[in-house]
């Protein structure tokens, strides 16, 4: 959730100057014993809560790029982030997707999206 400038950062560099929005996702992943049973009752255990922030920039120009491209092209990268549930800031390890971007003007990038990922499952501290 974005409450200020400082809501999300990437490796402790504030991202909000550069987006257009945000977009949080909170996917569960079920273990290997989850399923539905004869009576078709879904039964399993839930493994975890791996947050996912998709980030909508907006056009870049070559010095933003340069710095926005060098985050997101890092094996992994730190994450902070505003969780509503836990109502506080959070950081987590994370990567990010494949991303692109489109270039119709000389030194400007058109809008493009990435979803950061987190490495580690969402835990109350």
């Amino acid at each position: 959730m974005l409450i200020d400038t400082n809501s999300i950062k990437i490796d402790n560099i504030p991202m909000v100057q550069y987006l257009i929005s945000a977009k949080f996702g909170y996917h569960k992943i079920w273990a290997k014993d989850s399923g539905r049973n004869m009576a078709f009752e879904t039964t399993g255990t839930l493994g975890g809560i791996f947050p996912k922030v998709t980030l909508t920039f907006g056009r870049l120009n070559k010095e933003q790029m340069h710095i926005i491209s060098a985050l997101l092209n890092k094996a992994t990268i730190s994450l902070q982030y505003y969780d509503p549930e836990f109502e506080k800031i959070v950081t987590t390890p994370c990567y990010s997707g494949d991303w692109e971007f489109d270039q119709k003007v000389f030194n400007k990038s058109e809008s493009f999206s990435v979803g950061i990922i987190t490495r580690k499952k969402r835990v109350r501290s």
